[in-house]
């Protein structure tokens, strides 16, 4: 039986895991952390509180097809369907951004006006390619930018220009260009902040069309946190006759004359493997590996990866309230719903702020009371509150992490504040995961949880490097996966099943088959862009 060892508990370590277990390898998965789960964990700091401490919404790897094809729900996985994409608060009305388009619409000639609804209706049609193509090449070896402009051009006709110009145009651009209301450009724009990339960034454009994308997607939250699903995949490991180790940082990885040969941890105990799946990011991995010229282009291509480059990192504070939250103003929608609250129309401005270093004032951040649809994450008369805003990595004033946590969440209560009057006054407890705190838990620099920026120049073909993008390295045996490969960050599993596919050679029991890109997937291209009303 081949053994394989797997570096990061991460969701994206432990689905490879998984998958190569089914496949047939004796799978090891070697994590630094004292718990498995990387960015998606639930704990209990306080007695009768569950707290999603990193992410709360995992409907990508729903829509993934990996809960099915894992068959996660037989291991314990429950799952409660989230109707809402966002609900946006800015200083004009709450708008609620359905699942269902035709709902969203219709909200929106209400709150807004029929034109802003059309408005939106026509720019949903525009994401619809956008994201129409990109999922094609989700599930495949990586295509080069040049590749994905022949495929669009191929699909739509003269309307594969537009597409392809928009994705690699700067958000502001885009919308700017498609959007003449200013509370549905700000919506787009807040929502659009999770890629971490400021909107006058070239090549910020396709997280424009992340809130619209949404339209006809899967939300979905595991019942009783977002750990429960880190659970049923360890057990999927179990299953499969491999296990999952914590506390076991890795040091290095060994290498024989024809290729890996395992891993040494920190404490001296040599892991034999004849595969091993680097989770982690590309730099940290060349710092482990043997300087020859089998290992050059990776050491050198981590050497040229870039993370925090816009100095852009996460603060998250979870609540503990006394009692029910309640918004100024309200749309209708799940009462759990995840919110952006957004205190000025300029988004790009809290941007600005954290290039230079500085606090957003205010502060746009995401709020959501997940215990308002799971009555199993709090007491009876009591709430979980999540908040999560972006803070610069590296502050102008001189203060340093976490040392300097309290004032970023001030900023970030004050926002809550705003929006939902007397909600500090319920405080029982607070748990504070600021940028050193990320960056301890996972090893990313800044806490990174896309571990390198998803910027033009590592995406796709060139995620995360040049001649790296494709899962395997030239070390034979060695592979890559994680948030820094391709497709990128988000609870998905996409990377990890990737790369789980890419050691099996597509051929491995339970895995499924990965098409290489190119012009051949142009019917493939057609037929499901139909399907979504795209063309």
């Amino acid at each position: 039986m081949p053994r394989a060892a797997v570096v990061g508990a991460g969701h994206n370590g432990l689905v490879c895991a998984a998958y190569l277990g089914r496949a047939g390898f004796d799978v090891t998965v070697l994590e630094q952390a004292d718990r498995p789960g990387g960015c998606v964990l639930t704990e209990e700091p306080v007695p009768g509180f569950r707290m999603n401490i990193g992410a709360i919404e995992i409907g990508g790897i729903v829509e993934s097809g990996i809960v099915d094809e894992l068959d996660l729900r037989s291991l314990g996985l429950r799952l409660a369907a989230q109707p809402e994409i966002a609900v946006i608060h800015t200083p004009g009305p709450a708008l609620a951004f359905h699942r269902s388009l035709d709902a969203t619409t219709a909200h929106l000639a209400d709150a807004l006006s029929p034109a802003a609804a059309a408005e939106w209706a026509r720019f949903t049609a525009l994401a619809d390619g956008v994201w129409g193509l990109f999922s094609l090449v989700d599930d495949v070896p990586p295509p080069s930018f040049g590749e994905l402009a022949r495929m669009a051009q191929d699909a739509y006709g003269d309307r594969g220009s537009r597409i392809f110009e928009a994705v690699l145009s700067p958000a502001d651009s885009v919308l700017r260009a498609n959007l003449a209301d200013a509370d549905l450009r700000a919506a787009a724009a807040a929502f659009g902040a999770h890629g971490e990339i400021p909107p006058w960034l070239p090549g910020s454009g396709v997280f424009a069309f992340l809130l619209p994308g949404g339209h006809g997607g899967v939300g979905a939250r595991p019942v009783g946190g977002s750990g429960a699903l880190v659970d049923a995949l360890v057990m999927s490991i179990e299953r499969a006759g491999g296990r999952v180790r914590c506390g076991a940082p890795v040091a290095r990885v060994r290498l024989s004359e024809v290729g890996v040969a395992g891993v040494t941890l920190a404490s001296g105990e040599e892991v034999d493997a004849d595969v091993v799946v680097s989770t982690i990011d590309l730099r940290r991995l060349g710092a482990m590996l043997p300087a020859d010229e089998r290992t050059a282009a990776l050491r050198l291509g981590g050497e040229r990866t870039h993370g925090g480059l816009c100095n852009v990192a996460e603060l998250k504070v979870d609540l503990a309230l006394d009692g029910e939250t309640v918004l100024a103003r309200e749309a209708p929608c799940d009462p759990g719903a995840l919110r952006m609250l957004v205190p000025d129309l300029d988004v790009g401005a809290a941007f600005r702020a954290i290039v230079d270093g500085r606090i957003p004032d205010p502060m746009p951040v995401m709020f959501s009371i997940p215990s308002a649809s799971d009555r199993t994450m709090a007491p009876t008369g009591r709430s979980v509150g999540w908040v999560s805003a972006f803070v610069p990595a590296v502050r102008a004033d001189g203060r340093t992490w976490p040392e300097g946590n309290d004032d970023a969440v001030r900023a970030a209560l004050a926002t809550v504040e705003r929006f939902a009057p007397g909600t500090t006054a319920r405080i029982l407890g607070t748990v504070v995961t600021g940028p050193a705190e990320w960056e301890a838990r996972t090893g990313n620099p800044g806490g990174n949880p896309n571990h390198i920026d998803l910027t033009l120049d590592q995406m796709l073909g060139s995620r995360p490097a040049a001649g790296l993008a494709r899962y395997e390295t030239p070390v034979r045996g060695l592979f890559l996966s994680g948030a820094g490969t391709h497709p990128g960050g988000g609870v998905t599993g996409r990377p990890g099943r990737n790369a789980a596919v890419a050691v099996t050679g597509a051929g491995g029991r339970g895995v499924r088959r990965m098409r290489a890109p190119g012009l051949r997937l142009a019917d493939a291209a057609r037929g499901y862009l139909r399907m979504r009303g795209a063309l």
